[in-house]
């Protein structure tokens, strides 16, 4: 994944693990990443180290990586204001990255809904909770 990331193949890996590592360009790729607002944390045992799921991208493309650290970010303030896929209209205009964008978070939530909404969209059949 991170190869993929690397060379360009791809812009964001997805449930990429935050290590030290590759926060940095002295990593065996040569390259740093940078990591989005946790979305998930591990279930490790107490005696192991907590994984930090996040939304990876190349460190040298700052403006990029903090808009999709923000997408993250919207999904659980979409929760928290009961905004879902079906009201997404009600997601705030951003100004921050341009006028040209300003609709972006309302489109996030339409396409994949808030927090909950997505990780209830990744739960096995059978399953309706993330704690089931």
């Amino acid at each position: 994944g991170y190869s993929a990331l690397m060379n360009g193949t791809i812009d964001i890996l997805a449930n990429a693990k935050a290590e030290f590592e590759f926060d940095f360009a002295n990593n065996s790729l040569g390259e740093g990443f940078q990591f989005s607002a946790p979305y998930y944390y591990g279930d490790e045992q107490v005696h192991e180290d907590l994984s930090i799921h996040t939304l990876a991208t190349r460190e040298h493309d700052a403006v990029f990586s903090s808009f999709v650290s923000l997408v993250v970010l919207a999904t659980i303030q979409a929760e928290q204001e009961g905004i879902y896929r079906v009201n997404s209209k009600s997601m705030p205009l951003i100004s921050a990255y341009g006028s040209d964008v300003s609709w972006a978070l309302r489109d996030a939530i339409g396409y994949s809904g808030n927090y909950d909404q997505i990780l209830t969209g990744l739960q096995p059949s059978g399953q309706t909770t993330v704690t089931d």
